[in-house]
């Protein structure tokens, strides 16, 4: 599965760590970004947001 932060793709670990927004499921985070704390994980999120914008614009 791939993770909502960085979008690589990591093996399904026994215990999941999940963003939620209220109530709504956003996705699944890998040890890698959970580790690099908060300022990471934002910094990782706001990275991948433009990869999918540029990739959007290329449709």
């Amino acid at each position: 599965m791939p993770c909502l932060l960085c979008g690589k793709f990591f093996p399904q670990p026994s215990v999941a760590v999940v963003l939620f927004d209220r109530s709504e499921q956003l996705g699944d985070l890998c040890a890698s970004c959970l580790a690099g704390g908060p300022a990471q994980m934002a910094e990782r999120l706001r990275e991948r947001v433009v990869r999918m914008q540029s990739q959007a614009e290329e449709l």
